[in-house]
């Protein structure tokens, strides 16, 4: 069927920006809208974001996520909210609320028109899942978390204080951070911790070649989020794999009636 290819194109196009919003990305590929591969069929978990959330039990704010290719000049800005409670992360995003350009929105209008333009994804690492619900469906699908999405036991953060600075009114320390894997692969941030917020990094800065993704934080609560958040509602119908449920969301925007 050629929608459900102009689907599966508009998938690999936001790519990308779905690493970013499943917390997946932080890996190789940086420049958005490459289409590039990602673990777990495509709404994959990373865990170089994970990483430096580990040492915060709990939290709910709203993230804008701006993401700038120098190289073919765009920039897109991505508004979500993430919350965490234990090792547990939700993050809810919709895709059309995105500002911006490039390839990652030219899939946008298939991906509204099949309900699939909001999306939550819910990682629980220690059992090695992510589940990606469409809300607007009431459909989701679970996705195994490998070896290489999960942090590792040998893996090592180091912090370099490089200053105070404020943000929005906000005192914050600012810092160097390298993520170090167990197989030694490093990773590159800088974070603006807040004091007024037992030390949240409010603003967290990626930069690699000719691209940088800014994640801001704002509306920062420390409290536990309801352990029901956390869960797939009950209402909702699982499949077995994103294909799966791509096909049966096709299906039902073309032919409504069944």
């Amino acid at each position: 069927m050629a929608f459900m290819r102009s689907l599966d194109h508009a998938w690999l196009r936001m790519g990308l920006w779905v690493r970013i919003v499943s917390l997946a990305w932080m890996g190789s590929a940086v420049v958005y809208g490459e289409g590039s591969s990602m673990p777990g069929g495509g709404v994959g978990y990373n865990a170089v974001l994970g990483k430096l959330l580990n040492d915060i039990p709990a939290f709910a704010a709203s993230v804008e996520t701006t993401m700038t290719n120098s190289v073919e000049k765009t920039r897109l800005v991505i508004p979500m909210k993430m919350a965490k409670r234990e090792d547990r992360l939700r993050i809810e995003v919709d895709f059309g609320k995105m500002q911006g350009g490039g390839l990652a929105v030219q899939g946008l209008g298939a991906l509204q028109k099949v309900g699939m333009a909001r999306m939550t994804s819910i990682v629980s690492p220690a059992d090695r899942t992510m589940f990606v619900l469409f809300p607007d469906l009431k459909f989701a699908t679970r996705v195994a978390l490998s070896d290489a999405d999960l942090p590792s036991p040998g893996s090592k953060v180091s912090k370099k204080a490089l200053g105070k600075e404020s943000l929005d009114g906000q005192p914050c320390v600012r810092q160097q951070v390298v993520l170090t894997s167990s197989d030694g692969g490093k990773t590159e941030a800088t974070t603006w911790e807040a004091a007024a917020l037992d030390r949240f990094p409010v603003r967290i800065a990626f930069r690699s070649e000719g691209s940088t993704i800014v994640m801001t934080f704002s509306g920062v609560r420390l409290s536990s989020p309801d352990d029901d958040s956390f869960r797939v509602p009950s209402d909702y119908k699982t499949f077995d794999s994103m294909p799966a449920l791509m096909q049966e969301a096709t299906t039902r925007a073309f032919n409504p009636g069944n």
